[in-house]
């Protein structure tokens, strides 16, 4: 009895989600950017991020623009640029379909920063027929040039 302090199943599956892994595939019109084993992802869905660890219950999500950070190991984590698509996890395998995804290396900090520009410059016309939707594209691409301009500033570290 002595020296126990949590039943034997709780050790047995915290033992086992530490060795676990999940593959993640991440696919875009492009091709296959990523099909690799990960410890945990960080996927940015339409309403706000959520993590992926193995043994996950399964789910489909919608994409949204942001940063999907893919660990794959200890010391090492991978960040894309991801954009619009669905996301399904089942089985420990995350399935990742993005209409775009960039890897810092690919990113252009006087394009980035020109992006940001124009879309600070916009304004919506007064007679523009969907003035909502119009400002919330200038939104978007506010913060997809804000987003690129994190992960060069972070690649450059």
């Amino acid at each position: 009895m002595g020296g126990r302090s949590q039943p034997l199943e709780t050790r047995e599956i915290r033992m086992s989600t530490t060795t676990a892994s999940l593959t993640c595939k991440l696919i875009t019109p492009d091709g296959i950017l990523a099909d690799k084993p990960v410890m945990y992802a960080s996927i940015p869905a339409h309403d706000g991020q959520f993590g992926v660890m193995p043994g996950r219950a399964p789910i489909v999500a919608k994409l949204g623009l942001g940063l999907l950070t893919l660990k794959t190991s200890e010391r090492h984590e991978e960040v894309y640029l991801v954009e619009d698509g669905f996301v399904q996890v089942s089985n420990n395998t995350i399935r990742i379909l993005a209409s775009s995804a960039k890897t810092p290396a690919e990113l252009n900090e006087q394009d980035a920063k020109a992006e940001l520009a124009e879309a600070e410059a916009r304004r919506v016309p007064k007679d523009h027929p969907d003035p909502v939707a119009e400002q919330e594209r200038i939104s978007r691409q506010m913060e997809r040039a804000k987003l690129q301009l994190r992960l060069i500033r972070e690649r450059n570290r």
